[in-house]
């Protein structure tokens, strides 16, 4: 109850219901207005709002089945990703500066091919070998008389060509093996199917490219001997070294191992003094040259601004173009690859790999790839002399080839050439 005071020179007097303070010592006084409490009601109140064990477990226990569950699926799984680390990519400066001359190419045979893997003769995804003059289609022809939509390996994956001698082409194909063409006849030949025993434990699996050292020896790539083109990015999440480099002699249909536990060699070329083969080691970033006579390994340029992958002498042999099929930034916050954000966690990937589809996996892939294309012409020892470059409208540069003053271009992933 309050009184108000009648007269305003009255002393004001304290009605609180409470006893005065002066009354109390501090003790009393505290606990009395509940600052203080015992140990016994500090505890009961601390129970009151801490949640019990059984409440927690309910609450984390969706979290905890989705953890162990992919835990469990991806150790029954077969994938074996492995910790990797890339070297720090060649920054875009000097020869390497960007450019837009890709992006300034003239689109050939636009809509009628698809997956091209070279410019005058053309290979495509679906198994077609064509010949194409001033832009357009002349002739073309099937590699394989056992094509069918539903089996893509009885079509067949052309990929690298060369001219063996003049009435025929050699064709390495990633599911049909070394293959001679007489393109005019349309007469095909099989020289080593892709199943051919290696050694007792292996076959021939994913070959990739090819060179001519002379009319009867060719030196060829095998990218990897578990995955096939279709499941190419699950070679590079895995990053194992099941790539191998071989020496095919013709006329006694003999194939030598030289070099196995590369990660995914992709094009290859003899040097002019056929002593030297130069690949690309696409899982590495690097450029490599084997010498046939002592088998040493060394490499022929390291610091590239990517990843390389179908490698070509210009015409006078002098010097080398390098297609880079994914390129990687310098600068910091820079996009990557799915692989290279996940280099340091292979556990991550083995999860990813095993938990999606194919088809659902591939397309996470490819988002992640940078929107950047170059092909690069290096000299014989090794130093970038120029670089073509464009934007992403051309994905996945892979080859360039240079015939005089004309660069020409081609990717798996287009529908044209350039």
């Amino acid at each position: 109850m309050i009184r108000r005071r009648n007269n305003i020179n009255e002393p004001h007097q304290d009605y609180s219901p409470y006893p005065p303070s002066d009354q109390l010592n501090h003790r009393q006084h505290q606990e009395y207005v509940g600052l203080i409490l015992d140990d016994d009601e500090i505890q009961k109140r601390l129970r009151c709002c801490r949640p019990s064990k059984k409440c927690l477990l309910i609450c984390l226990s969706p979290f905890l089945f989705t953890f162990f569950t992919l835990c469990i699926v991806a150790a029954a799984s077969s994938f074996n990703p492995r910790r990797f680390e890339l070297k720090p990519p060649a920054p875009l400066t000097n020869s390497l500066v960007s450019n837009e001359l890709i992006g300034q190419a003239i689109k050939l045979l636009k809509d009628e091919i698809h997956g091209s893997e070279d410019v005058m003769w053309v290979t495509s995804i679906d198994g077609r070998l064509l010949r194409t003059v001033n832009g357009r289609i002349e002739d073309s022809m099937f590699l394989s008389d056992k094509c069918s939509v539903s089996d893509r390996s009885h079509c067949g994956r052309p990929l690298g060509i060369r001219r063996l001698n003049v009435s025929s082409l050699l064709v390495v194909d990633a599911y049909l093996g070394i293959i001679s063409v007489d393109f005019p006849n349309k007469k095909v030949s099989t020289l080593l199917p892709s199943s051919s025993p290696i050694d007792r434990l292996t076959t021939l699996h994913y070959i990739h490219d090819v060179a001519v050292v002379d009319s009867d020896n060719i030196v060829l790539t095998e990218r990897s001997i578990k995955y096939s083109p279709h499941f190419r990015p699950y070679e590079r999440m895995e990053h194992q070294p099941n790539g191998r480099l071989f020496h095919y002699e013709i006329s006694r249909n003999r194939i030598t191992l030289l070099l196995e536990g590369l990660f995914e060699p992709s094009g290859i070329e003899v040097a002019q003094d056929r002593d030297h083969i130069i690949f690309a080691e696409t899982g590495t970033g690097e450029v490599l040259s084997y010498h046939m006579r002592t088998k040493g390994l060394t490499k022929f340029t390291e610091n590239l601004p990517g990843l390389p992958s179908l490698i070509r002498l210009n015409q006078h042999r002098d010097a080398l173009w390098v297609g880079i099929e994914e390129v990687r930034f310098s600068e910091t916050g820079a996009p990557k690859s799915l692989p290279e954000y996940l280099q340091e966690w292979p556990f991550v990937r083995k999860i990813l790999l095993s938990i999606f589809p194919s088809e659902i996996f591939k397309a996470i892939y490819r988002s992640f790839a940078p929107p950047h294309l170059m092909a690069v012409k290096y000299n014989m020892q090794g130093q970038p002399l120029v670089s073509v470059q464009g934007p992403r409208g051309i994905p996945n540069e892979h080859r360039v080839k240079n015939q005089q003053t004309i660069c020409g271009c081609s990717s798996t992933g287009n529908r044209y050439i350039c």
